[in-house]
């Protein structure tokens, strides 16, 4: 008699069952990993907003409190329609003047920052444009203070989106500055996290010694 051997093995049914169980652990594991890229990547943008906006005003405040007088203070004149809002203060025949500068939206699109430039003038010959000027066109020199240019690689920057500079003069003190800045992501930022980030702002109040 003819014996009938009894091959175990996979069915087409049971192949497509492990398939689809395969499948949907791998879209759930694939899931998880964007997830937690995403936000890692978040927390470095909010880290970055957080250093740069306690930096700037760290470099401000020492700069103007440390000032012998406030030269001038601008806060809203416009040049190549964008609102630029400027501080020069003066210390022992040096000046230093803030500008900020706000983003561009249109294409090619660039952060706002806060740059700093020293000027070198006899207090007779001041220019009457020192608080007008767009120090982008006025100085070649200047530096800014905080990070609009994405690290090579990484494509993490921060913009600066609005600011407030006021000065007061009490009666009996000295002057008192008031600095209010608001920062983002930058222009760079993911599409997936565009949005996503709130800005946030950062005051400070200085008077001089």
């Amino acid at each position: 008699m003819q014996k009938i051997l009894n091959k175990k093995g996979f069915t087409l049914v049971e192949m497509l069952v492990v398939i689809a169980i395969l499948g949907i652990f791998g879209l759930m594991m694939s899931v998880i990993y964007i997830r937690s890229l995403k936000g890692s990547y978040k927390s470095e943008v909010l880290s970055a907003i957080k250093r740069n906006g306690q930096q700037v005003l760290e470099v401000m405040d020492k700069t103007i409190r440390n000032a012998d007088n406030i030269v001038c203070v601008n806060n809203a004149f416009t040049t190549n329609d964008r609102t630029l809002k400027v501080i020069v203060v003066e210390k022992e025949g040096k000046y230093t003047r803030f500008s900020y500068i706000p983003p561009v939206t249109s294409s090619p699109k660039r952060n706002g920052y806060i740059a700093q430039d020293n000027l070198d003038y006899d207090p007779n010959e001041l220019p009457s444009t020192l608080c007008a000027e767009n120090i982008e066109q006025a100085s070649s020199t200047y530096k800014v203070l905080t990070d609009s240019t994405p690290a090579a690689g990484s494509g993490l920057s921060v913009s600066v989106t609005d600011a407030e500079i006021t000065s007061d003069k009490l009666a009996g003190f000295k002057d008192l500055v008031t600095i209010s800045l608001s920062i983002e992501e930058g222009v760079s930022i993911s599409s997936d996290l565009a949005g996503e980030i709130s800005p946030e702002t950062f005051q400070t109040t200085i008077q001089l010694r």
